[in-house]
């Protein structure tokens, strides 16, 4: 793809955006080394304000069942949709109007868009 097309996508895409946009504010989960020479979760830390769309998620690239005693169970999950350059990875959670996010997939081409597989946790007390 030439500099031009990707920059019209772009533009596309931040139009999409501004349609129905969200500001989030992801947090990101440390890693703290021990004595021992391993890893551990340290206090997570939160990251800038950014932009973005949430929809509902219609062509899934991340898990969608959830294999339990009963069967399977099939998740509906929300897409995040960013800019290309959105800081975001697996495990970043958010808060939004009251409610718990948690990134679960994050597409691996970021051309001219980040697309995240979300997940609900709930409403926070």
């Amino acid at each position: 793809m030439n500099r031009i097309e990707l920059l019209m996508r772009r533009r596309n895409v931040t139009a999409f955006i501004d349609a129905d946009p969200v500001d989030v504010v992801f947090s990101r989960a440390t890693r703290v080394r021990t004595p021992a020479g391993g890893w551990v979760e340290g206090p997570r830390t939160p990251l800038s304000s950014q932009r973005a769309r949430i929809i509902d998620s219609v062509r899934r690239f991340a898990d969608t069942q959830v294999n339990t005693e009963a069967g399977n169970i099939p998740i509906t999950a929300k897409i995040l949709i960013g800019l290309y350059n959105m800081d975001i990875e697996v495990g970043d959670d958010f808060t939004l109007d009251g409610a718990q996010w948690e990134v679960t997939a994050v597409k691996d081409s970021r051309e001219e868009r980040t697309i995240a597989a979300i997940d609900y946790y709930g409403k926070t007390s």
